[in-house]
Order: structure tokens, then sequence, then C-alpha cells
């Protein structure tokens, strides 16, 4: 059968209309993420920052405000590895993901400010985002975990 030539005038215009705005999207420059512009949950920081190993990406190094739940806080002996480790895990409980926290330098002071705190508490940590580097079989990707410097850098509630 064949269709009017009316009908092929306006499915080509529809086409080329679809095109056009999926170039322009695709071709549109997309701004960087700014990591410490307010804070950040914990899957979205571990969404952003990650990626190739071949690759040198913006967030590397950069300041990160990140927030969350401590995982497993209300464990006694796991609190004792954290501190023996100068790390701790931050989750997001709205999906189970967690990112690693470590403490340099100062970790008396920042352990002694989140000891009085509970699973229950949301933290709020001011860090610096740093790669690191996972291979497994061969595949190497890019993550990245919070480096925690000065026990003002985080608070709960």
């Amino acid at each position: 059968m064949i269709k009017p030539l009316v009908n092929i005038k306006v499915e080509f215009n529809l086409l080329f209309l679809v095109l056009v705005i999926g170039f322009s999207a695709c071709n549109k420059e997309q701004q960087p993420l700014a990591l410490d512009a307010d804070f950040m949950t914990v899957a979205d920081v571990f969404q952003y920052c990650q990626g190739s190993c071949n690759e040198i990406y913006n967030w590397e190094n950069s300041a990160v405000l990140v927030q969350g739940y401590i995982l497993n806080f209300s464990n006694d002996s796991i609190r004792l590895d954290y501190y023996s480790s100068s790390k701790f895990y931050l989750q997001d409980i709205r999906n189970g993901m967690f990112i690693e926290v470590r403490v340099d330098d100062n970790k008396d002071p920042v352990f002694e400010k989140i000891w009085p705190a509970d699973d229950k508490n949301l933290f709020y940590i001011k860090g610096t985002a740093e790669p690191v580097i996972a291979t497994i079989d061969g595949d190497c990707t890019k993550g990245v975990v919070v480096s925690l410097t000065h026990p003002d850098n985080i608070n709960f509630e």
C-alpha cells in the first residue's frame, strides 16, 4: 500500500526533529558535579566517583561532603576494629551501599567525637575523595574512599 505524501512528510519531520534533539543532548557538555556544594548521599558519591583506571577524573583528591550512617556501629567489637584500623564504613541505608572513610593523623579525637553516637545517628563528613584501584580478572576499575583529617570535619545528629 502506498502512503500518502503528507504522511511521509510528517514522519520525516518527526524523525528529523527526534534526531536533532538527540544529537544536541548528546553533544551538550555536562558540568562536573560539585562534590563540595552540599552533602551528598553515599550512593551519589559512590556512583559519581568511579571509572576506568586509565583516566584521571576531576573528583580525584577533591573536597567532598557526604552523609550517611556508620555501618554496624552498635557492635562494640566492630567499633574496636574501626579504631585499630583507622577507618570505618559510611552506609546509605536506603540501598545498603557503603564507602570507606579513612581517618588520617588525628585518629583519637575523631573517634572520641563519634563514640557517643549510635547506629541511628546520621553523620556528615567533610573529607577528600581519594581514588582507589581494584583489579579483578585483569579488569581495572577506579573507585573512591573518603579521607577524613580533622575531628571538626565530622558531625552527627
